[in-house]
């Protein structure tokens, strides 16, 4: 017969930590407020740098920053500039 997982010796499962959900409807908003204002609004991801000649996937901020402000403001002539 062959031993099924979990048979001894495997190693214990790792430690994690949940982080704690953080309430970010102050910024979505003031970022709504700032772009049916007319104003612009700079995204500057944490991380590292890279030296690829493209630019990085967008995250799901952005998208939901965009998408929110338009929701709200329907006649929003919202443009997304990516720069890098």
């Amino acid at each position: 017969g062959g031993e099924e997982a979990g048979a001894e010796g495997d190693d214990p499962p790792l430690p994690f930590v949940i982080t704690p959900h953080l309430d970010q409807s102050a910024m979505f908003g003031a970022v709504h407020a700032a772009l049916a204002a007319g104003q612009s609004v700079g995204i500057f991801p944490e991380g590292g740098s890279h030296d690829r000649a493209s630019l990085l996937p967008l995250k799901a901020g952005i998208a939901m920053m965009a998408l929110g402000a338009v929701a709200k403001h329907p006649h929003l002539r919202l443009k997304l500039v990516p720069v890098g």
